[in-house]
């Protein structure tokens, strides 16, 4: 494997595949759960849809997090695909040890449905499965709902740093 540089690596060196995903723009979302935990929140990059029938979406959880078991054990789950201008709050979810708790300024729906109010779409729904898949917990979510938010051009994460398209 041939990476920026001239670097030559097998498949799977961490350094290597962390240097090949950072220099591919990933869409930044922001994962809202409610549960018997309570409720919380991460930022993720890793959000892909799955099928369109049934409409499922997947996305990874590192299984070091210290919000996977309040995740595994939600109820109602969110993805909120960010735009332009909300790198503020997907700071707030990314931060680790923080426990990723929300206030009714930031999250319409509470408890309900949590989602972001100003992302650019919201896909509410519920857990179908988690599988463990590496280090990581891949989460596979029934879409039920979709709510369209703010129109903004979306918000990447690209070379280590929040990236706009224009």
């Amino acid at each position: 494997m041939s990476v920026p540089g001239g670097l030559v690596a097998q498949p799977g060196a961490v350094d290597v595949l962390r240097t090949v995903f950072a220099d591919q723009p990933a869409p930044v979302s922001v994962v809202l759960w409610s549960g018997p935990d309570g409720t919380g929140g991460m930022t993720v990059t890793s959000v892909n849809a799955a099928s369109l029938d049934p409409p499922l979406l997947v996305f990874c959880v590192d299984r070091r997090s210290s919000r996977l078991a309040a995740l595994r054990r939600a109820h109602e789950v969110s993805v909120n695909l960010l735009g332009s201008g909300q790198e503020g709050l997907a700071d707030r979810f990314a931060r680790r040890g923080d426990p990723g708790r929300w206030d009714e300024a930031t999250v319409a729906g509470g408890a309900d449905h949590p989602h972001v109010p100003g992302a650019r779409w919201s896909l509410l729904g519920k857990v179908a499965a988690v599988h463990a898949v590496g280090a990581s917990d891949l989460f596979v979510l029934r879409v039920e709902q979709v709510l369209a938010g703010l129109p903004a051009e979306p918000l990447v994460y690209h070379r280590r740093a929040y990236r706009n398209l224009r």
